[in-house]
């Protein structure tokens, strides 16, 4: 068939040369105009026949036409119809590369190459080619967000993908280099070109020195930066290590047994310490019998702690000695006087060699130590095991493509993990050996058989070591060591080049190298689904939103359950922000037709996709970085919801009316754009400028509004296994806060949560002042020296979420509190949730609770004191009938169409507090209040319910627990005995995506009727238990924001009893917390926190080492806008490969490699739309803010 029309179309164009002899004399124009003529009347063979005539002339007579890509544009859509994919892609390049050269002229070309793409996208599909279809919509797209036709031929490109994949096909492979078996580690000679020095295999064997980096012009400022950046985060890194008593318990163990060994003989037991940090395993060598020990710490204020600590620990000074170098460079006698014979080596991190072990090690041996020295640790196996981690579907939606982003330079470092979102598909196998008494001198490469034992997605290769410390002493740093107390110490994950599908009983070579400064893992062929996009600038933060199922998972709502079981439908749970999102596009539409929707800071466009479900007409999803745009617009098109959401990439308070929105602008703005203090990210700034630009006035908001809490806690450092660390507290202060989560880190709860402030988004409410005088009731005595803060978000009327930390609740409420409430049986239900505490570290006494009982007040409707029939607790209230009260919001459920406010009160009956409690740490993170009215229909239990087990009602009147509401064999009602049917749906799928169970429902026990609560203090007792367990089954999810801790400038003694003064006052967006003027000693800051004086010449020279970081930046940025240097990612990449030989720290490198990138990245926009491009909104702490735990 394409012969035959290939064949009709060179006949046709002969017969137009001969029956025209005068082509060669007519103009391009006409002869254009003539073949669009024949193409809209359908001849394509002839239009194509008129289009060689019009090539053939333009060839022979050297002509050519300012718009002559307009012919090429239409010869390929004539192709195009004709079924000619292949011919089509042709012209379609070719009209891509003479449209971009006019564009470089003018942009009159523009729409052109844009059909061009769309003609080039079309003409792959048709050939099958489904992987370059895709990426050329996605050009296309990224240029023209809201061309219709490129938006669905991505849709259909993904579509074909899909299959395409389902089938066996499409898959991509990489060619990787295969090392050497084994070669000798060797180093740069010091005259090296450096930046000639490829990296591809981030493996080399021939590697850098500090000195040559230190030196050479092409990489030096990148190192100094490096170091500069490293140096100042290495203090606080160093808390969580001292947190570690796992740890130290078995590092002391071994350092004893080592000290007793090495003392053998009447032999001084000389220590050579490497990597010592604050001191800790020096004090512990010297209390156990050393004679003397050498300190040594790369890391400047590192070094200055160790020598500080060592002299408040009352050591003699001729005992010790401190030296800021690094291992490389110590020499025997100017560093070390005397050869040690026990060396401690404490330079591990979680990739093993990355920090320099070996190096560092091998230097000692040869040149520091005696030819009997131990070594601690003695030696390490490492060990790995093949591992799916994935971000699969959300709320419904595939969300696979933020997978292609799973992607690091050398291996994921510094972030803890979240070991239940790992998912093992093979048994761990052992690696390597290294005996660090004689450390290898040159790389090794082997290849080790994996055998799946589950099917599943293998994309990452998680690897651990185990450390023989000394005798039968040994630790591990694997999974189940971290979650047994290891906290400075955790498995390391290095993605794969792509996604691999595997089944069980499986097996696949795996490739592992390393070159002793650092490992790696590789698959040496495969057919990849898909390969990562090795792109620097991704914020990993976001995979950490998309696995925040306590947000976007809400608790069974039992009453739909049934109905959906009696449609046969299968049961899905809404999400708070769905149910929202869902009422505002109702409302919307209701009242003003259609709904229109901008998602402010859309990330991966989970929001969007919510408002298009619920019935959106049109959603504008906006952003700032480019790779959350690509996977927004991959989930678009795999939601099949192309025509209905766009997605740009642009900032967004540069959106305007008529350009990326429709000329009336949008009519409801959703967002998720907050950080764990709520405001850091710059929202409510980008959501005025937004109105200005792009929202219709009156538009509402999801989320509608937020309240603020804030608690004082002590959190400082004081002894340490036995010694005294306090003068780490010096590198605690910072002006601005951080994110934490409070239940994993030490600390001690001072005073009880108190509101701050509200912040009202929905509407022209504002919140009253910038400023809050704040009087704190404290709970217990101790030394205010912080300031832990997180809100309630409003989604609307009726759905709130909440950031509180474990044990607190909606309000500010803490629920060991309401667990502790009196009875009016007399029963007292002991605490299940702990205020404050770290499992992991030290013990910390919790919060104490309100001495003396609340006074109870009976709950109308409800007999005998029994728990209320329908009503969840929000914010200390309950729904209790009557009563006056105040609440932290407005809490409604909707019923008969319209919002009914819940009555509160702030003394909760007695019932009424256990069965609030239930309901309250049912998700104790995620509190989603449905408070209904007070029914007139549903009766209490003893009204005859209990007895017949039915009661008759033409409507339903609200949720009754234990009952269902459906038309039975008595007729239309409410039925006892719910909770079979609830357990059997819990038993066949309850747990839900990520293996958790689901919470408490609170109705009675399967095989019990209702009226078996007839006796009070029983159904008080049971309902305790519940409200027990429920708390229990809170404590397992919290939100990806954690909490916002602040540092105080001032510290404060405080008592029991009293009361403390903190002002809250609002410095642009965020809220920063401060004692009373006068009230509290000054805190000591951090070195380069201080500047001396002001002027050049008297600043503190710390501060100055800091200020220089500042000036290699913009030096950074005006390379990029000269256009005459290479990437700065270029530059780190280098400084990667070579981490261990450089004595650096890899966590900290990745990150700051990652604000580099993402600085570069942002000037790279700007410059190619020769404006700016950005607002005083962008905030590069948002766009690179690390997460808390990796997902």
């Amino acid at each position: 068939m394409k012969r035959h029309l290939k064949q009709n179309i060179l006949r046709r164009t002969e017969e137009l040369r001969k029956s025209d002899a005068s082509y060669l004399k007519r103009n391009l124009t006409e002869l254009n105009n003539e073949a669009t003529k024949l193409m809209k009347a359908g001849d394509y063979i002839s239009a194509l026949a008129v289009y060689n005539l019009l090539f053939e002339r333009a060839e022979r007579l050297h002509l050519t036409h300012p718009e002559i890509h307009i012919c090429y544009c239409n010869c390929s859509g004539a192709y195009l119809h004709l079924g000619l994919y292949e011919d089509a892609v042709r012209m379609a390049d070719k009209c891509k590369q003479v449209a971009e050269a006019a564009l470089k002229r003018n942009l009159k070309s523009g729409p052109t190459y844009l059909r061009a793409i769309s003609r080039k996208g079309q003409a792959l599909l048709g050939l099958g080619r489904n992987r370059e279809a895709a990426a050329m919509f996605e050009e296309g797209v990224r240029l023209d967000p809201l061309n219709p036709d490129l938006k669905l031929g991505l849709q259909a490109a993904s579509e074909g993908l899909v299959k395409d994949l389902v089938e066996g096909k499409g898959r991509e492979t990489r060619a990787i280099e295969y090392p050497q078996p084994s070669q000798r580690i060797s180093y740069h000679p010091y005259a090296a070109p450096l930046h000639r020095i490829k990296t591809d295999d981030m493996l080399p064997v021939r590697l850098l020195t500090p000195f040559q980096a230190e030196n050479d012009h092409h990489i030096k400022d990148t190192y100094n930066y490096a170091t500069v950046q490293t140096d100042i985060r290495m203090p606080k890194r160093q808390l969580r290590f001292l947190e570690d008593t796992y740890l130290h318990k078995r590092i002391e163990a071994a350092i004893k047994a080592a000290v007793a060994v090495a003392s053998e003989e009447d032999k001084d037991c000389r220590v050579l310490n490497l990597g010592a940090g604050a001191g800790l395993y020096a004090m512990m060598a010297l209390r156990a019998g050393a004679h003397h020990v050498t300190c040594v710490e790369r890391w400047l204020y590192l070094s200055l702690l160790c020598k500080e600590v060592l002299a408040q620990n009352k050591f003699s000074e001729e005992a010790y000695k401190v030296l800021y170098k690094r291992p490389t460079d110590l020499t025997l006698i100017n560093d070390v006087p005397v050869c040690a014979n026990l060396l401690i080596a404490n330079i591990l991190d979680e990739g093993l060699l990355t920090s320099g072990l070996i190096p560092a090690v091998s230097h000692a041996l040869a040149n520091l130590l005696t030819a009997d020295a131990l070594v601690l640790p003695a030696s390490a196996t490492v060990y790995a095991q093949a591992v799916e981690l994935r971000t699969d579907r959300v709320c419904g939606f595939d969300m696979s493509a933020a997978n292609l982003y799973r992607w690091h330079p050398a291996y994921a470092a510094g972030t803890p993990l979240d070991l239940d979102s790992i998912v093992p598909l093979s048994e761990p196998v052992e690696v390597w050996y290294f005996d660090l008494g004689t450390p290898p001198t040159k790389s090794d490469t082997k290849t080790l058989d994996l055998e799946f034992t589950r099917r599943g997605r293998f994309n990452a290769v998680m690897f651990w070591y185990k450390l023989h410390l000394f005798g039968d002493v040994y630790v591990s740093t694997g999974p189940e060591a971290v979650r047994a107390g290891l906290r400075s110490l955790q498995p390391a994950i290095q993605y794969l080049a792509g996604e691999l599908p595997v089944d069980q009983g499986a097996v696949l070579p795996l490739m592992a190298s390393h070159n002793t400064v650092r490992m790696r893992f590789d698959i040496e062929t495969a057919d990849y689904l898909h390969l990562m996009k090795p792109e620097a600038a991704f914020p990993h933060f976001h995979f950490s939103m998309l696995a925040d199922a306590a947000k976007y998972q809400a608790p069974i709502d039992l009453a739909a359950l049934l109905i959906d079981l009696a449609n046969g439908e299968a049961y899905q749970r809404a999400t708070a922000y769905q149910r929202a999102i869902a009422r505002a596009v109702a409302k919307v539409k209701r009242e003003e037709g259609e709904a229109h929707v901008l998602d402010l800071g859309c990330g991966t466009g989970l929001l969007s996709l919510l408002a298009a479900k619920a019935g959106a007409d049109s959603v504008v999803a906006a952003d700032l970085l480019e790779p959350l745009c690509d996977v927004a617009r991959k989930a678009v098109a795999a939601a099949d919801l192309s025509s209905r959401v766009s997605v740009v990439h642009r900032d967004t308070a540069m959106l305007q009316r008529g350009r990326e929105v429709r000329p009336l602008g949008v009519n409801l703005v959703v967002t998720d754009l907050f950080d764990a203090g709520l405001m850091g990210d710059e929202f409510p700034y980008l959501l005025e400028i937004a109105r200005r630009k792009a929202v219709q006035p009156g538009s509402p908001v999801v989320p509608s509004a937020a309240t603020l809490y804030c608690m004082g806690i002590e959190a400082m450092t004081g002894e340490v296994a036995g010694f005294d660390l306090s003068a780490v507290n010096t590198y605690r202060w910072d002006a601005d806060y951080e994110a934490v989560r409070l239940d994993q880190m030490p600390h001690r709860a001072l005073t009880r949560p108190s509101k701050v402030l509200e912040y009202f988004f929905d509407g022209d409410r504002k919140a009253r002042g910038r400023d809050s005088l704040l009087k704190l009731d404290v709970v217990a005595e101790g030394t205010l020296n912080a300031i832990v803060f997180w809100f309630d978000l409003h989604l609307d009327d009726i759905d709130t979420i909440t950031s509180a930390p474990r044990g607190y609740g909606l309000g500010g409420s803490v629920l060991s509190e309401l667990l502790k409430a009196p009875t009016s049986a007399g029963v007292t239900t002991s605490p299940a949730v702990p205020a404050v505490g770290d499992p992991a570290g030290p013990a910390t006494p919790a919060a104490p609770a309100a001495e003396g009982p609340a006074p109870a007040s009976p709950c109308k409707g409800v007999p005998g004191g029994a728990a209320p029939i329908v009503g969840d607790v929000a914010a200390g209230a309950a729904a209790c009938g009557e009563g006056g009260g105040h609440s932290s919001h407005r809490v409604g459920a909707e019923q008969g169409g319209h919002a009914v406010p819940a009555a509160t009160d702030d003394r909760l009956e007695a019932s009424a507090a256990i069965q609030g409690a239930s309901c309250l740490t049912r998700a104790s993170t995620t509190l989603v209040t449905e408070a209904v009215e007070k029914p007139a229909c549903v009766p209490a239990p003893s009204e005859g319910l209990e007895s017949s087990g039915f009661l008759p009602c033409e409507a339903f009147q609200g949720r009754m627990p234990g009952h269902a509401f459906k038309l039975g064999d008595r007729g239309l009602g409410y039925y006892a005995d719910l909770e079979a049917a609830a357990s059997s749906f819990e038993e066949e799928g309850g747990e839900g995506e990520h293996g958790r169970a689901l919470p408490d429902s609170g109705g009675v026990e399967e095989g019990a009727s209702s009226g078996a609560g007839s006796d009070g203090a029983a159904e008080v007792e049971g309902a305790a238990e519940r409200a027990q367990q429920g708390a229990q089954q809170a404590q397992q999810a919290e939100h990806h924001w954690g909490q916002a801790m602040q540092y105080l400038d001032r510290s404060v003694q405080v008592l029991p009893g009293r009361k403390v003064t903190v002002l809250a006052k609002r410095e642009g967006s965020k809220v920063h917390f401060a004692l009373r003027q006068g009230v509290g000693e000054w805190v000591e800051r951090p070195p380069w926190k201080i500047e001396w004086g002001g002027g050049s010449s008297v600043e503190n020279p710390h501060y100055q080492r800091v200020h220089y970081c500042q000036l290699l930046v913009s030096d950074f940025l005006m390379r990029v806008k000269s256009r005459r240097f290479p990437p700065i990612e270029k530059d780190f990449k280098m400084v990667l490969a070579h981490c261990g030989s450089l004595f650096l720290d890899p966590a900290a490198l990745q990150q700051v490699c990652h604000e580099l990138v993402v600085c570069h990245e942002l000037v790279v926009l700007e410059r190619l739309h020769q404006q700016s491009e950005f607002s005083p909104g962008v905030s590069l702490t948002a766009l690179t803010k690390p997460p808390l735990e990796m997902h």
